[in-house]
């Protein structure tokens, strides 16, 4: 059964793409419905994980989303799963468990791939946020100074 394996894992990643483009249209509903199928087909599929989990980010659902890059990082340990997982947390004001998540991923993973991947701007978008924005600058200047948000 190698091969129905290996093709419903490929057809999982091909879910994931496409609730992708659908969440970048903006279409959020389906790309929810996307990502269902994508898991349905490999529930062990790190990446639907940590994709679902920016949706729910997205729509302001942090503790969904903290639920899947969980989930995401016990299948396969990221730097988008571990990073994302930080920034969901300062979302909801979490101030230890977001220093802890960013150190660690800082730790494993290196200040350079948090630019990279885009953690660093993620966190300059928070920063500008009223919410967040003590907290989130507050990181920022912690792990990677000379990063300012614009007011």
């Amino acid at each position: 059964m190698p091969d129905k394996e290996n093709s419903r894992r490929g057809l999982s990643k091909a879910q994931t793409l496409l609730g992708v483009a659908l969440q970048a249209q903006g279409l959020y509903e389906r790309a929810h419905r996307t990502y269902h199928q994508a898991l349905a087909l490999d529930a062990q599929n790190a990446a639907t994980h940590v994709n679902w989990g920016w949706l729910y980010y997205v729509e302001t659902r942090y503790d969904e989303a903290i639920a899947h890059y969980r989930t995401a990082l016990q299948i396969e340990h990221s730097s988008h799963g571990l990073f994302n997982l930080g920034l969901a947390h300062l979302a909801l004001g979490h101030r230890a468990e977001t220093r802890a998540t960013y150190e660690q991923a800082i730790a494993e993973f290196g200040h350079e791939e948090g630019v990279r991947i885009g953690a660093v701007s993620d966190l300059m978008d928070l920063a500008e946020n009223k919410h967040s924005a003590l907290l989130a600058q507050e990181t920022l200047d912690t792990y990677w100074p000379g990063h300012r948000a614009e007011r």
